[in-house]
Protein backbone atom coordinates (compact mmCIF):
# COMPACT_ATOMS: atom_id res chain seq x y z
CA UNK A 1 0.00 0.00 0.00
CA UNK A 2 0.86 3.22 -1.04
CA UNK A 3 1.60 4.95 2.91
CA UNK A 4 3.36 8.51 3.18
CA UNK A 5 3.87 11.31 6.14
CA UNK A 6 1.51 13.90 6.47
CA UNK A 7 2.96 17.37 7.74
CA UNK A 8 1.88 16.37 11.45
CA UNK A 9 4.17 13.08 10.90
CA UNK A 10 1.30 10.80 10.38
CA UNK A 11 0.91 7.96 8.22
CA UNK A 12 -2.13 8.56 5.35
CA UNK A 13 -2.38 6.39 2.21
CA UNK A 14 -3.61 7.71 -1.27
CA UNK A 15 -7.37 7.48 -0.28
CA UNK A 16 -6.37 9.70 2.35
CA UNK A 17 -4.89 12.07 -0.30
CA UNK A 18 -8.23 11.57 -2.27
CA UNK A 19 -10.62 12.65 1.03
CA UNK A 20 -12.19 16.35 0.71
CA UNK A 21 -10.25 17.74 4.02
CA UNK A 22 -6.97 16.69 1.81
CA UNK A 23 -8.58 18.72 -0.97
CA UNK A 24 -8.23 15.58 -3.16
CA UNK A 25 -10.17 14.23 -6.17
CA UNK A 26 -12.64 13.79 -4.29
CA UNK A 27 -12.67 17.37 -3.02
CA UNK A 28 -11.70 18.73 -6.32
CA UNK A 29 -14.90 16.74 -7.48
CA UNK A 30 -17.21 18.14 -4.62
CA UNK A 31 -16.39 21.51 -5.47
CA UNK A 32 -17.10 20.81 -9.29
CA UNK A 33 -19.78 19.22 -8.91
CA UNK A 34 -20.95 22.34 -6.75
CA UNK A 35 -20.27 24.41 -9.52
CA UNK A 36 -22.41 23.01 -12.02
CA UNK A 37 -25.02 22.94 -9.61
CA UNK A 38 -25.11 26.41 -9.46
CA UNK A 39 -25.64 26.46 -13.28
CA UNK A 40 -28.72 24.03 -13.41
CA UNK A 41 -30.13 25.77 -10.29
CA UNK A 42 -29.80 29.01 -11.63
CA UNK A 43 -31.88 28.06 -14.79
CA UNK A 44 -34.43 26.48 -12.50
CA UNK A 45 -34.90 29.50 -9.68
CA UNK A 46 -35.17 32.26 -12.23
CA UNK A 47 -38.79 31.86 -13.17
CA UNK A 48 -40.22 31.93 -9.33
CA UNK A 49 -37.50 34.08 -8.49
CA UNK A 50 -39.52 36.93 -10.24
CA UNK A 51 -42.62 36.62 -8.86
CA UNK A 52 -41.48 35.91 -4.91
CA UNK A 53 -39.48 38.79 -5.18
CA UNK A 54 -42.35 40.93 -6.86
CA UNK A 55 -44.72 40.05 -4.67
CA UNK A 56 -42.21 41.12 -1.79
CA UNK A 57 -41.36 44.61 -3.47
CA UNK A 58 -45.10 45.38 -4.03
CA UNK A 59 -45.61 44.38 -0.46
CA UNK A 60 -42.64 46.86 0.80
CA UNK A 61 -43.50 49.74 -1.13
CA UNK A 62 -45.13 52.23 1.35
CA UNK A 63 -48.28 54.36 -0.04
CA UNK A 64 -47.68 57.54 -1.44
CA UNK A 65 -48.48 60.24 -4.67
CA UNK A 66 -47.31 58.94 -7.56
CA UNK A 67 -45.32 61.69 -9.52
CA UNK A 68 -44.85 61.74 -13.56
CA UNK A 69 -41.40 63.07 -12.58
CA UNK A 70 -40.32 60.52 -10.53
CA UNK A 71 -41.51 57.27 -12.20
CA UNK A 72 -37.98 56.48 -13.65
CA UNK A 73 -37.12 56.55 -9.80
CA UNK A 74 -39.80 54.56 -8.64
CA UNK A 75 -39.15 51.90 -11.28
CA UNK A 76 -35.91 51.58 -11.10
CA UNK A 77 -36.04 51.18 -6.91
CA UNK A 78 -39.12 49.44 -6.87
CA UNK A 79 -40.49 47.60 -10.05
CA UNK A 80 -40.45 43.86 -9.33
CA UNK A 81 -39.03 42.84 -12.46
CA UNK A 82 -36.43 45.04 -12.32
CA UNK A 83 -35.85 44.32 -8.99
CA UNK A 84 -35.70 40.58 -9.36
CA UNK A 85 -33.56 40.25 -12.17
CA UNK A 86 -31.30 42.53 -9.83
CA UNK A 87 -31.26 40.18 -6.95
CA UNK A 88 -30.93 36.97 -9.25
CA UNK A 89 -27.92 38.56 -11.06
CA UNK A 90 -26.15 39.16 -7.24
CA UNK A 91 -27.27 35.83 -6.02
CA UNK A 92 -26.00 34.16 -8.09
CA UNK A 93 -22.90 36.05 -8.64
CA UNK A 94 -22.18 35.80 -4.55
CA UNK A 95 -22.95 32.01 -5.36
CA UNK A 96 -20.14 31.87 -7.59
CA UNK A 97 -17.67 33.71 -6.40
CA UNK A 98 -18.31 31.57 -2.64
CA UNK A 99 -17.88 28.31 -4.24
CA UNK A 100 -14.44 29.61 -6.48
CA UNK A 101 -13.22 30.67 -2.82
CA UNK A 102 -13.84 27.41 -1.30
CA UNK A 103 -11.74 25.97 -3.92
CA UNK A 104 -8.81 28.07 -3.61
CA UNK A 105 -9.18 27.61 0.08
CA UNK A 106 -8.29 24.19 -0.76
CA UNK A 107 -5.91 24.35 -3.77
CA UNK A 108 -3.81 26.46 -1.01
CA UNK A 109 -4.13 23.56 1.65
CA UNK A 110 -2.79 21.07 -1.22
CA UNK A 111 0.16 23.34 -2.13
CA UNK A 112 1.25 23.85 2.03
CA UNK A 113 0.86 20.25 2.18
CA UNK A 114 3.19 19.74 -0.89
CA UNK A 115 5.65 21.95 0.39
CA UNK A 116 6.16 19.98 3.50
CA UNK A 117 5.80 16.85 1.78
CA UNK A 118 8.62 17.76 -0.09
CA UNK A 119 10.67 18.78 2.72
CA UNK A 120 9.34 15.76 4.56
CA UNK A 121 11.43 13.78 1.24
CA UNK A 122 8.21 12.44 -0.21
CA UNK A 123 8.89 14.13 -3.93
CA UNK A 124 6.18 12.10 -4.98
CA UNK A 125 3.84 12.87 -2.69
CA UNK A 126 4.56 16.74 -3.14
CA UNK A 127 4.30 16.27 -7.10
CA UNK A 128 0.77 14.45 -6.81
CA UNK A 129 -0.46 17.18 -4.15
CA UNK A 130 0.76 20.00 -6.74
CA UNK A 131 -1.43 18.22 -9.48
CA UNK A 132 -4.43 18.42 -7.56
CA UNK A 133 -3.88 21.94 -6.77
CA UNK A 134 -3.46 22.85 -10.00
CA UNK A 135 -6.89 20.60 -10.88
CA UNK A 136 -8.69 23.19 -8.57
CA UNK A 137 -6.98 26.34 -9.93
CA UNK A 138 -8.44 25.72 -13.28
CA UNK A 139 -11.94 24.39 -11.83
CA UNK A 140 -11.58 28.16 -10.40
CA UNK A 141 -10.64 29.96 -13.48
CA UNK A 142 -14.32 28.14 -14.89
CA UNK A 143 -15.94 30.23 -12.22
CA UNK A 144 -14.04 32.97 -12.82
CA UNK A 145 -15.21 32.91 -16.43
CA UNK A 146 -18.70 32.19 -15.17
CA UNK A 147 -18.93 35.59 -12.92
CA UNK A 148 -17.34 37.42 -15.88
CA UNK A 149 -19.99 36.42 -17.94
CA UNK A 150 -22.83 37.17 -15.16
CA UNK A 151 -21.37 40.66 -14.33
CA UNK A 152 -21.43 41.38 -18.24
CA UNK A 153 -22.17 44.56 -20.32
CA UNK A 154 -25.02 41.65 -21.83
CA UNK A 155 -26.59 40.83 -18.60
CA UNK A 156 -26.04 44.52 -17.26
CA UNK A 157 -27.38 45.92 -20.83
CA UNK A 158 -30.50 43.33 -20.37
CA UNK A 159 -31.60 45.40 -17.04
CA UNK A 160 -31.58 48.48 -18.68
CA UNK A 161 -33.95 47.64 -21.35
CA UNK A 162 -36.22 46.32 -18.64
CA UNK A 163 -36.09 49.07 -16.62
CA UNK A 164 -36.79 51.43 -19.88
CA UNK A 165 -39.35 49.47 -20.99
CA UNK A 166 -40.82 49.47 -17.27
CA UNK A 167 -40.76 53.19 -17.21
CA UNK A 168 -42.77 53.57 -20.64
CA UNK A 169 -45.14 51.59 -19.71
CA UNK A 170 -45.78 53.37 -16.39
CA UNK A 171 -46.01 56.82 -18.84
CA UNK A 172 -48.43 54.95 -21.32
CA UNK A 173 -50.35 53.77 -17.74
CA UNK A 174 -50.45 57.30 -16.48
CA UNK A 175 -51.37 58.78 -19.31
CA UNK A 176 -54.27 56.20 -20.19
CA UNK A 177 -55.43 56.89 -16.18
CA UNK A 178 -55.50 60.75 -16.93
CA UNK A 179 -56.99 60.39 -20.58
CA UNK A 180 -60.08 57.84 -18.57
CA UNK A 181 -60.60 60.42 -15.94
CA UNK A 182 -61.19 63.64 -18.46
CA UNK A 183 -63.84 61.02 -19.77
CA UNK A 184 -64.96 60.24 -16.73
CA UNK A 185 -65.58 63.97 -15.97
CA UNK A 186 -67.18 64.39 -19.25
CA UNK A 187 -69.53 61.37 -18.26
CA UNK A 188 -70.43 62.61 -14.83
CA UNK A 189 -71.61 66.01 -16.61
CA UNK A 190 -73.69 64.01 -18.94
CA UNK A 191 -75.00 61.93 -16.12
CA UNK A 192 -76.37 65.24 -14.23
CA UNK A 193 -77.91 66.32 -16.90
CA UNK A 194 -79.53 63.04 -17.90
CA UNK A 195 -80.77 63.04 -14.12
CA UNK A 196 -81.82 66.34 -14.06
CA UNK A 197 -84.16 65.77 -17.21
CA UNK A 198 -85.82 62.97 -15.71
CA UNK A 199 -86.78 64.57 -12.73
CA UNK A 200 -88.01 67.12 -14.47
CA UNK A 201 -89.71 65.47 -16.66
CA UNK A 202 -91.27 63.28 -14.05
CA UNK A 203 -92.42 66.42 -12.04
CA UNK A 204 -94.07 67.33 -15.71
CA UNK A 205 -96.03 64.14 -16.22
CA UNK A 206 -97.58 64.63 -12.69
CA UNK A 207 -99.05 67.63 -14.34
CA UNK A 208 -99.65 66.29 -17.04
CA UNK A 209 -97.44 67.94 -18.95
CA UNK A 210 -95.90 65.04 -20.88
CA UNK A 211 -96.13 60.97 -21.68
CA UNK A 212 -95.19 58.08 -19.01
CA UNK A 213 -93.27 57.34 -22.51
CA UNK A 214 -91.07 60.41 -22.05
CA UNK A 215 -90.05 60.00 -18.53
CA UNK A 216 -89.22 56.45 -19.72
CA UNK A 217 -86.92 57.66 -22.13
CA UNK A 218 -85.36 60.02 -19.77
CA UNK A 219 -84.70 57.48 -17.26
CA UNK A 220 -83.04 55.27 -20.39
CA UNK A 221 -80.86 57.96 -21.20
CA UNK A 222 -80.26 58.57 -17.50
CA UNK A 223 -79.17 54.60 -16.95
CA UNK A 224 -77.20 54.73 -20.08
CA UNK A 225 -74.84 57.92 -18.90
CA UNK A 226 -74.76 56.01 -15.57
CA UNK A 227 -73.53 52.47 -16.96
CA UNK A 228 -70.79 54.88 -18.85
CA UNK A 229 -70.15 56.62 -15.59
CA UNK A 230 -69.60 53.05 -13.91
CA UNK A 231 -67.91 51.90 -16.44
CA UNK A 232 -64.68 54.06 -16.71
CA UNK A 233 -64.77 53.87 -12.78
CA UNK A 234 -63.26 50.49 -13.45
CA UNK A 235 -61.17 51.09 -15.87
CA UNK A 236 -60.06 53.61 -13.54
CA UNK A 237 -59.19 51.62 -10.92
CA UNK A 238 -57.37 49.04 -13.19
CA UNK A 239 -55.19 51.57 -14.62
CA UNK A 240 -54.52 52.63 -11.43
CA UNK A 241 -53.54 48.87 -10.08
CA UNK A 242 -51.31 48.43 -13.18
CA UNK A 243 -49.59 51.67 -12.12
CA UNK A 244 -49.57 50.78 -8.62
CA UNK A 245 -48.05 47.18 -9.34
CA UNK A 246 -45.21 49.41 -11.94
CA UNK A 247 -44.14 50.73 -9.25
CA UNK A 248 -44.05 48.12 -6.41
CA UNK A 249 -46.83 48.81 -4.63
CA UNK A 250 -49.66 46.38 -3.89
CA UNK A 251 -52.64 46.48 -6.62
CA UNK A 252 -54.74 48.07 -3.62
CA UNK A 253 -52.43 50.93 -2.33
CA UNK A 254 -54.07 54.36 -0.93
CA UNK A 255 -51.81 55.97 -3.88
CA UNK A 256 -52.74 59.10 -5.51
CA UNK A 257 -51.72 59.59 -9.42
CA UNK A 258 -50.25 62.99 -10.43
CA UNK A 259 -50.18 65.58 -12.97
CA UNK A 260 -49.21 65.17 -16.26
CA UNK A 261 -46.74 67.36 -17.75
CA UNK A 262 -48.00 69.83 -20.69
CA UNK A 263 -46.91 68.62 -23.91
CA UNK A 264 -43.57 70.15 -25.44
CA UNK A 265 -44.67 70.97 -28.85
CA UNK A 266 -41.70 73.00 -29.44
CA UNK A 267 -39.81 70.18 -29.15
CA UNK A 268 -41.53 68.28 -31.22
CA UNK A 269 -41.29 70.74 -33.87
CA UNK A 270 -37.52 70.42 -34.03
CA UNK A 271 -36.90 66.94 -33.93
CA UNK A 272 -33.88 65.98 -35.54
CA UNK A 273 -34.53 62.46 -37.51
CA UNK A 274 -31.84 61.78 -39.77
CA UNK A 275 -29.63 62.63 -36.19
CA UNK A 276 -31.93 60.93 -34.22
CA UNK A 277 -31.43 57.28 -36.45
CA UNK A 278 -27.75 57.43 -35.92
CA UNK A 279 -28.58 57.84 -32.13
CA UNK A 280 -30.84 55.21 -32.31
CA UNK A 281 -28.52 52.84 -33.87
CA UNK A 282 -25.82 53.33 -31.38
CA UNK A 283 -28.30 52.82 -28.56
CA UNK A 284 -30.34 49.92 -29.95
CA UNK A 285 -30.74 47.15 -27.42
CA UNK A 286 -31.87 44.77 -30.66
CA UNK A 287 -28.69 46.01 -32.85
CA UNK A 288 -26.24 46.00 -29.71
CA UNK A 289 -27.15 42.48 -28.78
CA UNK A 290 -26.74 41.30 -32.34
CA UNK A 291 -23.26 43.00 -32.89
CA UNK A 292 -22.01 41.76 -29.79
CA UNK A 293 -23.15 38.41 -29.83
CA UNK A 294 -20.13 35.72 -31.12
CA UNK A 295 -20.62 34.11 -34.10
CA UNK A 296 -18.90 30.87 -35.40
CA UNK A 297 -20.14 29.29 -39.12
CA UNK A 298 -19.93 29.23 -42.26
CA UNK A 299 -19.33 31.73 -44.67
CA UNK A 300 -22.94 31.42 -45.87
CA UNK A 301 -24.29 31.33 -42.55
CA UNK A 302 -21.88 34.77 -41.59
CA UNK A 303 -23.61 36.05 -45.24
CA UNK A 304 -26.94 34.96 -43.50
CA UNK A 305 -26.35 37.01 -39.85
CA UNK A 306 -25.07 40.12 -41.66
CA UNK A 307 -28.12 40.16 -43.75
CA UNK A 308 -30.51 39.50 -40.66
CA UNK A 309 -28.37 42.64 -38.75
CA UNK A 310 -29.34 44.81 -41.70
CA UNK A 311 -32.47 44.10 -41.85
CA UNK A 312 -32.94 45.03 -38.20
CA UNK A 313 -30.99 48.11 -38.70
CA UNK A 314 -33.76 48.79 -41.58
CA UNK A 315 -36.52 47.98 -39.57
CA UNK A 316 -35.25 50.38 -36.93
CA UNK A 317 -34.77 53.22 -39.40
CA UNK A 318 -38.47 52.42 -40.49
CA UNK A 319 -40.23 52.40 -36.88
CA UNK A 320 -38.38 55.66 -35.98
CA UNK A 321 -39.75 57.20 -38.99
CA UNK A 322 -43.36 56.04 -38.49
CA UNK A 323 -43.13 57.01 -34.63
CA UNK A 324 -41.91 60.48 -36.11
CA UNK A 325 -44.99 61.04 -38.51
CA UNK A 326 -46.93 59.92 -35.04
CA UNK A 327 -45.41 63.14 -33.64
CA UNK A 328 -45.65 65.07 -35.69
CA UNK A 329 -49.68 64.12 -36.69
CA UNK A 330 -50.22 64.42 -32.48
CA UNK A 331 -48.55 67.64 -32.89
CA UNK A 332 -51.52 69.04 -35.02
CA UNK A 333 -54.02 67.46 -32.99
CA UNK A 334 -52.65 69.05 -29.99
CA UNK A 335 -52.83 72.47 -31.68
CA UNK A 336 -56.14 72.06 -33.06
CA UNK A 337 -57.08 71.03 -29.50
CA UNK A 338 -55.83 73.63 -27.91
CA UNK A 339 -57.39 76.12 -30.32
CA UNK A 340 -61.14 74.60 -29.48
CA UNK A 341 -61.00 74.78 -25.88
CA UNK A 342 -59.97 78.21 -25.89
CA UNK A 343 -62.99 79.16 -27.74
CA UNK A 344 -64.87 76.49 -25.44
CA UNK A 345 -63.77 78.03 -22.29
CA UNK A 346 -64.73 81.72 -24.01
CA UNK A 347 -68.52 80.46 -24.00
CA UNK A 348 -68.23 78.75 -20.88
CA UNK A 349 -67.34 81.55 -19.22
CA UNK A 350 -70.22 83.13 -20.66
CA UNK A 351 -72.75 80.53 -20.28
CA UNK A 352 -71.77 80.47 -16.68
CA UNK A 353 -71.75 84.40 -16.17
CA UNK A 354 -75.49 84.35 -17.59
CA UNK A 355 -76.67 80.98 -15.34
CA UNK A 356 -75.23 83.45 -12.37
CA UNK A 357 -77.87 86.18 -13.40
CA UNK A 358 -80.56 84.32 -14.25
CA UNK A 359 -80.78 84.27 -17.69
CA UNK A 360 -81.18 80.43 -18.90
CA UNK A 361 -82.24 77.66 -17.27
CA UNK A 362 -80.64 74.77 -15.39
CA UNK A 363 -81.40 72.44 -18.62
CA UNK A 364 -79.84 75.10 -20.85
CA UNK A 365 -76.82 75.43 -18.23
CA UNK A 366 -76.27 71.64 -17.61
CA UNK A 367 -76.80 71.02 -21.83
CA UNK A 368 -73.53 73.84 -22.44
CA UNK A 369 -71.70 71.87 -19.23
CA UNK A 370 -71.88 68.81 -20.95
CA UNK A 371 -70.22 70.76 -24.72
CA UNK A 372 -67.45 72.11 -22.62
CA UNK A 373 -66.75 69.06 -20.87
CA UNK A 374 -66.59 67.17 -23.60
CA UNK A 375 -63.90 69.87 -25.79
CA UNK A 376 -61.79 69.79 -22.50
CA UNK A 377 -61.56 65.89 -22.41
CA UNK A 378 -60.98 66.47 -26.21
CA UNK A 379 -58.18 68.71 -25.98
CA UNK A 380 -56.73 67.11 -22.38
CA UNK A 381 -56.60 63.50 -24.91
CA UNK A 382 -55.07 65.77 -27.68
CA UNK A 383 -52.84 66.94 -24.97
CA UNK A 384 -51.81 63.18 -23.51
CA UNK A 385 -51.51 62.05 -26.94
CA UNK A 386 -48.58 64.35 -28.05
CA UNK A 387 -47.20 63.75 -24.67
CA UNK A 388 -47.06 59.75 -25.49
CA UNK A 389 -46.19 60.11 -29.07
CA UNK A 390 -43.10 62.20 -28.13
CA UNK A 391 -41.92 59.68 -25.42
CA UNK A 392 -42.62 56.79 -27.37
CA UNK A 393 -40.06 58.29 -30.29
CA UNK A 394 -37.34 59.58 -27.83
CA UNK A 395 -37.46 55.86 -25.93
CA UNK A 396 -36.85 54.62 -29.54
CA UNK A 397 -34.29 56.86 -30.09
CA UNK A 398 -32.89 55.67 -26.43
CA UNK A 399 -32.72 52.19 -27.97
CA UNK A 400 -35.99 50.19 -27.65
CA UNK A 401 -37.86 48.03 -30.50
CA UNK A 402 -41.00 49.89 -31.10
CA UNK A 403 -43.78 49.19 -32.85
Amino acid sequence: MDRRLAGNGRQVDQSDINRPEFGGRKGQSSALKKAAALVLAASLVLGSAVTSLAEEAGTAAGSQRIEYADLEQLIKGSNPEVQAKRADLDHWVGEYEAARDEIMENRTRLREDARELKDDGDLEGSRHYLEQAKMLKESADQLDKQIRSLNSASNTMDIRQTEDTAILAAQDVMGTWHSLNLDRESAGAKLEAASYKKEKLGRQLAEGMVTQADVDQAEKARMEALGKVEALDGELEQMKRELCLLTGHTYDAAVEIGALPAADLERAGALDLEADKQTAWGNSYELRSQRHSGFSGTNKERHSRDRSVEAAEQGMYTRLTSLYGQVQTAKTSCEAGRTALAGAEMDWKAISHKNELGMISQEEYLTAKVAYMEARAAAGRAEIEMLGALNRYDWAVKGLTLE
